[in-house]
């Protein structure tokens, strides 16, 4: 903040912390703070705000492919797949959003009575708008290939055995497609629209590709 210009000011400095760690590697000598667009205002009025978006790093969510840091049939930490951008969804299943799609999803249930059942090469996962089925019906639309990790916790006989400890591990089972949509009431949807209609839950069928397949794009 700016010093007033007084012999018995001080100088103070707020340090804001909120979601992820920002890298900073060198002082551009650029000033990160701004005034607003009454020029009259005082110093001590600039806009903290806009210093804090722009030191924060500018990194997509949402990157399509096999990851470069992660091997098919191995076991990994939740925190590592949000580290190498593997799985950036750090609490839901579901990463992606409507415009992009889902790029990876993380198989942690299976519950027959929402219609999920798993064949490990082929998956049908159910969920809900608010849990991101909107973001992996977008994939279903554009043909975008999903990465599928298995947690330690799914009730099936493909599941990872978790680490030492019983901490709970996710294994990477390669990129899936979604091949079939089905709605709360049981219809199919053909992706010729571009959001989930017809319910709350959605079923979606996914199939494994052949591997290896194409670099993380």
């Amino acid at each position: 903040l700016p010093k007033k210009l007084k012999n018995n000011s001080h100088r103070f400095v707020l340090i804001f912390r909120h979601g992820n760690n920002g890298f900073v590697p060198q002082d551009s000598g650029v000033s990160v703070l701004k005034k607003g667009g009454d020029e009259s205002i005082s110093g001590e009025e600039w806009n903290v705000v806009s210093a804090i978006t722009k030191l924060r790093p500018k990194t997509e969510t949402v990157v399509f492919g096999h990851p470069t840091n992660v091997s098919m049939g191995e076991c990994y930490s939740r925190r590592f797949l949000w580290s190498t951008f593997s799985h950036r969804a750090d609490q839901r299943g579901i990463n992606g959003n409507i415009k992009d799609g889902s790029d990876s999803i993380v198989v942690s249930r299976q519950d027959f009575d929402v219609r999920e059942e798993d064949g490990l090469s082929w998956l049908r996962y159910t969920s809900s708008r608010r849990q991101g089925a909107g973001a992996l019906y977008m994939s279903f639309r554009m043909k975008k290939p999903v990465r599928v990790f298995r947690s330690s916790n799914l009730k099936s006989s493909y599941r990872p055995a978790a680490f030492e400890g019983d901490r709970t591990s996710y294994r990477y089972d390669g990129l899936y497609i979604v091949t079939h949509v089905w709605n709360s009431e049981g219809n199919l949807t053909d992706g010729g629209s571009g959001k989930v209609e017809g319910g709350v839950h959605f079923t979606f069928h996914l199939e494994r590709l052949p591997h290896p397949d194409n670099p993380m794009t």
